[in-house]
């Protein structure tokens, strides 16, 4: 599918050699929500200890 554009009265327009796009119809909300946490618990790691 190629991207469209937004047009100024905010409707999705068809572009002519827009990029193409991935068009996702379902997702998988335990594997979404599990690579989220371990984005966290990763991002979380990396900070220095919180001092009072």
């Amino acid at each position: 599918m190629k991207a469209p554009r937004i047009d100024d009265h905010g409707q999705y327009a068809a572009v002519e050699g827009g990029r193409t796009i991935r068009v996702f119809t379902s997702i998988d909300n335990r594997l979404m929500l599990g690579d989220f946490h371990a984005k966290i618990a990763g991002f979380a790691a990396k900070q220095p200890p919180a001092g009072d």
